[in-house]
């Protein structure tokens, strides 16, 4: 979706060239901990990191506010739930009135899940009057916007890109995310397949990357803190560009398991198929998927009824899905946490009195989720924040309770240490919340 001309504030100042040289996946010395999300799609180059050329919307008296996100491609399956979640928050900050006399402008741009659609747009954006950035969807594209953004001090949030390795990077100064990292997830799903009775024999399948490998590794140790022995507990990796898994699948079954972790994306329909089809006849009241799978499409991916079949993931409170299903979302992944970025940077903003954003001082972010006299919507956050009182905010999301992500000169503004996650179950081919629970992260 591209903006609306009456948001075109500097047409004619043209976006500034990518380079679209190949360059390396992860820095010297850190960990292949790039696990939200996706690699580099298949048959693409990723760009070298972009410059912004001086962001000229920055203190133009105009709060805007662009969100890039994926629509499209690998991962546009779950985007519909952060679309929303940004386009409700951007609703209720001008309800309440906008910012600085007049309404925030809103530009909308398509990731999709690809840096070579993604950084330009992430220019486009910001040549056309943008302040602070809602996205992206993935943590490899989320990666990759953070040098051209950091060189000007420009305010990111991502909803959804789960990465531990994005706590860390220097050029995360200002970027702050609305969901935990891959690390925590792990602990629910554990939970779950206790919860239920099917701790006997645990089949982790995982896509065979950074995310798969990363997730699996993380899954073993949960399971075992709640009690799973270590040889009740197989992973099995499968390759996302297979067109054939049917060994991968009998694999599984020949391990006879009472509960089948799946961590893959939309490719996951298809094998779900070939564990359910003859000779595997596995049983979908079994399977557990990571977030990745989180969404009404699968049935419609994997051909084939995958009713009882549960999903875990970080989501909004039961109150603020249902928001997202009376606007017409069938699916919640993410939307709460979408949702709480954009009010998040517009009462950073507040606080900050000016949209040049890269004024900001990046300390002032988490202190708006805690420790100060609670809210629950921007109108009321706002006015607290315009009488002069500290605030903490409590989102769609959870309580919040920022925190910063790697203490230090280079920190980024911040992460939650209190989260939503939901679980939702397949019921007569419909996605179905069974339960959404807030987890104080740090217990």
């Amino acid at each position: 979706m591209q903006p609306s001309p009456t948001l075109r504030r500097l047409a004619g100042v043209a976006a500034v060239a990518l380079a679209l040289a190949a360059c390396g996946d992860d820095e010297p010395g850190t960990e292949p901990t790039e696990t939200e999300m996706t690699e580099t799609p298949s048959g693409t180059e990723s760009p070298t990191p972009f410059s912004l050329g001086g962001a000229p919307g920055l203190g133009d008296g105009t709060f805007t506010i662009a969100r890039v996100l994926p629509e499209t491609g690998a991962l546009g399956f779950l985007g519909a739930p952060m679309i929303a979640g940004t386009a409700l928050a951007i609703q209720d900050i001008n309800a309440a009135g906008g910012l600085f006399g007049q309404d925030v402008a809103f530009l909308e741009f398509d990731s999709a899940t690809d840096p070579t659609v993604a950084l330009p747009n992430v220019n486009t954006a910001f040549a056309q009057g943008a302040d602070v950035l809602v996205g992206a969807g993935a943590s490899s594209i989320t990666k990759s916007t953070l040098e051209g953004l950091s060189a000007l001090g420009i305010p990111s949030c991502t909803p959804s890109a789960t990465s531990g390795e994005l706590s860390s990077l220097r050029t995360a100064s200002k970027l702050f995310r609305t969901v935990p990292s891959d690390e925590f997830v792990v602990g629910i799903i554990a939970n779950e397949i206790v919860n239920d009775g099917n701790a006997e024999k645990v089949v982790i399948v995982a896509r065979a990357d950074a995310y798969g490998d990363f997730m699996a590794e993380q899954l073993g140790p949960a399971l075992g803190s709640v009690g799973i022995a270590s040889d009740a507990i197989a992973t099995i990796k499968y390759d996302p560009a297979a067109t054939d898994l049917s060994s991968e699948a009998g694999q599984v079954a020949a391990e006879n398991p009472t509960a089948v972790v799946i961590v893959g994306f939309d490719e996951a329909g298809p094998l779900i198929r070939t564990l359910l089809e003859e000779p595997n006849s596995l049983d979908p009241t079994t399977f557990y998927g990571a977030d990745g799978v989180f969404s009404s499409q699968l049935p419609g991916l994997a051909g084939v009824s995958i009713d009882g079949m549960k999903v875990i993931g970080a989501a909004g409170s039961t109150e603020f899905n249902q928001r997202l299903a009376d606007a017409g979302t069938a699916d919640f992944i993410y939307g709460g946490q979408a949702y709480d970025c954009t009010i998040l940077l517009a009462l950073w903003a507040a606080l900050e009195e000016t949209d040049d954003s890269s004024q900001w001082d990046a300390a002032n972010l988490a202190g708006l989720t805690k420790e100060g006299e609670k809210c629950t919507d921007f109108a009321g956050c706002l006015a607290l924040i315009e009488a002069g009182t500290d605030i903490d905010y409590d989102g769609a999301s959870g309580a919040l309770e920022m925190a910063p992500g790697n203490p230090g000169g280079d920190s980024t503004a911040g992460e939650p240490t209190v989260s939503v996650y939901a679980v939702a179950q397949f019921q007569d081919g419909a996605l179905t919340p069974v339960s959404s629970t807030e987890v104080d992260l740090t217990s």
